[in-house]
């Protein structure tokens, strides 16, 4: 399958990473396609990581009661036998 870069400024910019690498042209564009998309594919894991992170931390602040303070989280997730509560 036959690909045609029309604008000069993308064919130099795969015309220098080919000769930095040693790699074909054809070579220099699939590992930097390659690269853009692993990248922009990790944003997108992270992006949904952060909303499940908001999703905890929302149903932590509902068992946490009010006016309870950092050092007390003792009291908030282990029982009177020092065991993790199973709330």
């Amino acid at each position: 399958m036959a690909i045609s870069i029309k604008d000069p400024k993308t064919d130099e910019l795969a015309r220098r990473i080919s000769s930095m690498t040693g790699e074909t042209i054809t070579e220099a564009i699939f590992h930097s396609l390659e690269f853009r998309l692993k990248t922009l594919e990790s944003l997108r894991d992270d992006s949904i990581s952060m909303e499940r992170i908001k999703v905890i931390q929302n149903q932590v602040r509902k068992k946490i009661s009010k006016g309870s303070h950092s050092l007390d989280h003792g009291d908030i997730l282990y029982d009177k036998n020092g065991l993790p509560r199973r709330n």
